[in-house]
């Protein structure tokens, strides 16, 4: 959007920082953002300087220099920017995917991020996954973008309302022109209403029917993509859970022996300062597990329960998306948190 309306801009994939944990990753994001912001004329003079500062600092081993030397850098990278957002209105910065740098650089790169932006016209937008990031600054306006199944109605009208976009766009009356009967409700339930999850599996689904011949795409087809999804959910986990996915994929495979004996679908005491259920947590944030109730007291008062569903890539659900009631999910076994 802001590439078509010639708005000034800069987006920086924190992908490429993955697995890093020192202080440099601060120079080196402001790098980008200046660099990026250099081609508007205005300013391009004082910005040119305060990259090549930045860039001095990248041989530097003492932490509290780099940090003095930011510091000192931050009020000249702000007054450059202010400059751009006098002319455009408005700037507007893009951090993808902050939570793949360690947790305790996260604050740290934001301080310096909101010093450059604060007052200026200049506006951070952050991306990442919610469980992953220290914390969230007081004044920051959290947007949620996807549904889930405590909501399956909600889902499946989102994620068909996506698919008929497309469906339109090729010249077809909406996405139910290629879907056999019960496509749209299996593809809603095993992508937990994800909608990249939807799209991604429901793309795997018309490869699969294409080969077999088949005119529409089949409920099989569906099953078959996501249970293949899994490789993919646990490839991101390696790249999401900054050097903790061992720990993680060991809960993940404990909690799947439980389904196996139990049901995929199950109740867990919310106890937020409990380690193995911040875990769980991360599992949910990677997608492979789901909430379909986020607080229920099925037994003793004063004890609140989630109801979660195991990914489909390692279980078959039921075929349509529908909440569960009360009664089913008081009665849906407890998995234990010791």
């Amino acid at each position: 959007m802001h590439r078509q309306e010639k708005k000034a801009y800069a987006w920086v994939a924190m992908q490429t920082y993955s697995g890093r944990k020192d202080i440099h990753i601060v120079t080196d994001v402001l790098i980008e953002v200046v660099e990026q912001f250099q081609k508007y004329n205005i300013a391009s003079a004082d910005l040119n300087k305060a990259r090549l500062k930045l860039e001095s600092l990248a041989d530097e081993t003492d932490d509290k220099i780099v940090e003095n030397q930011l510091n000192r850098l931050r009020p000249k990278i702000r007054k450059a920017l202010a400059l751009i957002a006098e002319k455009d209105d408005s700037l507007f910065i893009f951090i993808d995917d902050l939570h793949v740098i360690k947790q305790e650089l996260q604050p740290v790169l934001l301080n310096h991020l909101y010093a450059i932006c604060r007052d200026n016209r200049t506006f951070l937008k952050i991306s990442g996954i919610e469980q992953f990031i220290k914390e969230k600054p007081y004044n920051a306006q959290e947007i949620r973008l996807d549904y889930n199944l405590t909501m399956p109605e909600k889902s499946k009208n989102h994620i068909k309302s996506i698919l008929d976009a497309h469906a339109i766009y090729c010249a077809l009356p909406d996405i139910s022109y290629l879907c056999g009967k019960g496509v749209l409700d299996r593809l809603v339930w095993v992508a937990a209403g994800v909608p990249r999850d939807a799209l991604y599996i429901f793309s795997q689904a018309i490869a699969r029917s294409t080969m077999k011949d088949e005119k529409k795409v089949s409920i099989s087809s569906i099953n078959a993509a996501a249970s293949e999804m899994a490789e993919v959910k646990l490839r991101d986990m390696q790249q999401d859970v900054f050097g903790d996915s061992d720990e993680v994929k060991h809960i993940l495979e404990k909690i799947r022996l439980f389904c196996v004996d139990e049901k995929p679908v199950f109740l867990v005491e919310i106890k937020n300062e409990n380690t193995l259920f911040s875990k769980i947590k991360q599992l949910i944030a990677l997608r492979l597990l789901h909430v379909i109730h986020e607080g229920i007291t099925p037994r003793k008062a004063g004890r609140r329960f989630m109801a979660l569903m195991l990914d489909y890539s390692v279980n078959l659900f039921q075929k349509e998306p529908k909440a569960l009631t009360s009664h089913e999910l008081r009665k849906l076994p407890i998995f234990p948190l010791s």
